[in-house]
């Protein structure tokens, strides 16, 4: 197959992708409900694109005095207000995310391809990415994800091509958009720390040097300008406040609410007036402020050391609705295809301070009959984790290029669970959707590498 050709079957599954997004979105556009695109976080987004447009700086203020804001990059404001200014409209924003799905699926498909050298499973890998229910949502909704995950996936697949042919050009190229990746989500900032390691084990310590700087100057000249702001406007050289104050006051609140059998939001509420109060601050000033971060992270790890139990519960709780939260039930329900009804509890909670039964029960007698399809969600996703890693087993077993494959992929899963981990018990399938299409590719060389046993098995008999 030549580099650039295209399957015919991927063209299919292209179609269809393109074809049921704008049928939904055309269905949902004619409800004129701008609701059903716009999500809270959206309102956020919106205004920074808004005071662009009005030339009152980066600011999520709607009225003197414009403090600037460190909580978002400004990768999809900037995006927002060129749709605001073209279009009068911000929602016009999903036509071009459409079209980005399409280059996300076929991201997909050459990854597979590159790490599986098999058409079949990357097809397999493609489709799961073109039509699992959340993939599709998430594309019409006015939010940063469709962009971050198609700029980090682009970035994954050039790590992963300087796996196979370790040039500085794919290092360069993958650091390049690891950077453009972070200005659209925060989350991305560390990202070049994964490339490191990718060098310290392709490559040999006489090469270090090059490589390593390779890694991280094309990140830094991405994000320089950006991170120069920031040390200007709060004396601070970071990207964003976000995650830092969220380790405080959402995992800082999880680990607090199971220690004291309280909500987590009671605590996060406590944890945040105590800091103001200590800060002679308010609390919108300090999410807002990237001077704090320092003192807040810090004291994020406090709570942590001394809590261990409370904690480790937490991170229990997190990493199980980070590999098994579906989301597939939110977007059917905000659009009033299925009856709405407001979950008032952290089930994360409740599982980790009362057991499985409460909380199953607690979700029963909220959800009543919709309860199946997250039910079948989580299935889902239990199955996807576990066939993604009998495929890194398998290669870490085979050794050579495959075993890097391997830790070049659970290092990025790991990345996203370690610093989703920070908004606590708020996290949901939502966190995970970024590195999407990297358990699909696994869980498509695990699913082959478990049908072939079994046929083994079956044949042996």
């Amino acid at each position: 197959m030549q580099m650039f050709s295209v399957p015919r079957a991927l063209l299919w599954i292209l179609a269809i992708a393109v074809v049921v997004r704008l049928l939904l979105f055309g269905f949902l556009a004619l409800e004129g409900k701008p609701e059903y695109f716009i999500h809270g976080d959206s309102n956020g987004y919106m205004r920074l694109a808004n005071n662009i447009l009005a030339g009152n700086g980066y600011t999520q203020m709607t009225e003197p005095p414009y403090l600037p804001d460190s909580v978002r990059t400004p990768g999809f404001p900037l995006i927002l207000a060129v749709s605001k200014a073209a279009f009068n409209s911000f929602i016009a924003v999903i036509i071009p995310q459409i079209l980005l799905s399409v280059v996300l699926i076929i991201l997909t498909y050459r990854f597979c391809l590159l790490i599986s050298g098999k058409e079949t499973l990357s097809l397999v890998a493609a489709g799961l990415t073109a039509f699992e229910p959340y993939s599709i949502y998430i594309n019409l909704s006015v939010l940063t994800e469709t962009w971050f995950a198609t700029l980090l996936l682009a970035g994954a697949y050039r790590a992963s091509r300087f796996i196979r042919t370790p040039t500085l050009w794919n290092m360069a190229l993958a650091s390049a958009l690891f950077g453009l990746a972070a200005l659209v989500r925060p989350i991305g900032q560390f990202l070049p720390a994964i490339l490191v390691f990718l060098v310290l084990l392709r490559m040999t310590p006489r090469e270090y040097a090059k490589y390593l700087a390779v890694a991280v100057i094309p990140f830094l000249i991405v994000v320089g300008p950006w991170l120069a702001r920031n040390e200007i406007v709060f004396g601070v050289p970071a990207i964003s406040s976000g995650g830092l104050q969220n380790a405080y006051s959402d995992l800082g609140g999880a680990i607090i609410g199971i220690r004291d059998n309280i909500p987590s939001w009671v605590a996060k509420n406590q944890l945040e007036e105590d800091f103001s109060a200590r800060h002679g601050s308010t609390i919108i000033t300090i999410q807002q402020d990237l001077s704090y971060s320092p003192s807040l992270f810090k004291e994020s790890f406090g709570i942590i050391f001394s809590n261990p139990v409370a904690s480790v519960k937490a991170f229990t709780a997190i990493t199980i609705a980070f590999f098994t939260h579906d989301m597939w039930l939110y977007y059917p329900q905000r659009w009033e295809f299925a009856p709405r009804y407001d979950i008032t509890f952290s089930p994360s909670h409740v599982l980790m301070t009362e057991g499985p039964v409460a909380a199953f029960r607690a979700v029963v007698e909220e959800a009543g009959w919709t309860l199946f399809v997250p039910v079948a969600g989580r299935l889902f996703w239990v199955s996807i984790g576990t066939l993604f890693f009998v495929a890194l087993g398998a290669l870490m077993w085979r050794g050579g290029r495959e075993r890097v494959y391997a830790l070049f992929l659970f290092s990025l899963i790991a990345y996203f669970l370690m610093l989703s981990a920070s908004v606590g018990f708020g996290i949901n399938g939502r966190f995970r959707y970024p590195v999407n299409a990297l358990f699909f590719t696994g869980a498509a060389i695990g699913g082959s590498i478990a049908l072939h046993w079994l046929r083994a098995r079956f044949a042996s008999h």
